[in-house]
């Protein structure tokens, strides 16, 4: 019995530890990569502002369990939506602001809103081609689940946008 309570005592003990602890930790997440593509602006432009196009090179769709996904609104361009479902869950994304040869950023959203984020993926012109930067942020709030799960979001999502940038580099430098 003894050996029980101080089980316990441990447990709540670490339990109260990492809610206090939660405190301290940011509420906003935000992670961020760039990648220079020897292609100009206006040829990166499509592939970025045309969700339809994005199977053809984010690793999203490149994972095994691909996403069943539907399109609605413009084919491209502000309203531009996509919704998918794949075995991680559900969620959607709608293109918000897009601006030839500069970029455009979007809203996501999880599981029906419960988890949402903003990203954007911008286009700079640059000598031998365009700096490509895609960032996506979001918050947490006050729930200290979340603002541990945060802590994780830069090596989980970091990893599939360096992917898609270095896909997306293959397909426009290969073209012809």
């Amino acid at each position: 019995m003894k050996v029980f309570k101080i089980s316990l005592g441990f447990i709540v003990g670490l339990v109260l530890l990492l809610l206090l602890g939660s405190l301290w930790l940011p509420s906003q997440w935000q992670v961020e990569r760039s990648m220079r593509i020897k292609a100009v602006p206006a040829e990166v432009f499509p592939y970025v502002n045309n969700l339809s196009k994005w199977p053809e090179w984010t690793a999203w769709y490149q994972h095994d369990s691909k996403p069943v996904t539907r399109y609605s609104g413009p084919e491209a361009g502000v309203g531009a939506m996509s919704e998918w479902q794949d075995a991680n869950g559900q969620g959607e994304m709608t293109i918000t602001v897009s601006v030839p040869d500069w970029g455009m950023t979007y809203n996501l959203s999880f599981e029906h809103g419960k988890f949402t984020a903003h990203g954007e993926i911008l286009l700079a012109p640059v000598a031998d081609g365009t700096h490509v930067t895609w960032r996506m942020r979001g918050e947490t709030g006050m729930n200290p689940v979340a603002k541990y799960f945060a802590l994780l979001m830069d090596y989980r999502i970091g990893a599939d946008f360096e992917q898609s940038l270095v896909n997306l580099k293959r397909k426009l430098e290969t073209k012809g």
